[in-house]
């Protein structure tokens, strides 16, 4: 998938969670289904729009 937009980036492929934390210390926002990313998100101060299904 690829987005046309400037400011967006999806992130595939990373090979460890201290990797994940760099990314997300870099990002503006996250959009994250798992809620781990989500909490390390919040410790970092950084926006997030979780996404849950529906129960």
């Amino acid at each position: 998938m690829h987005l046309n937009l400037p400011n967006v980036e999806l992130v595939k492929g990373v090979a460890s969670f201290e990797c994940v934390i760099s990314i997300i210390s870099n990002a503006g926002l996250l959009i994250s289904v798992d809620t781990s990313l989500v909490h390390v998100s919040k410790v970092l101060y950084k926006d997030v729009v979780a996404i849950y299904p529906e129960t």
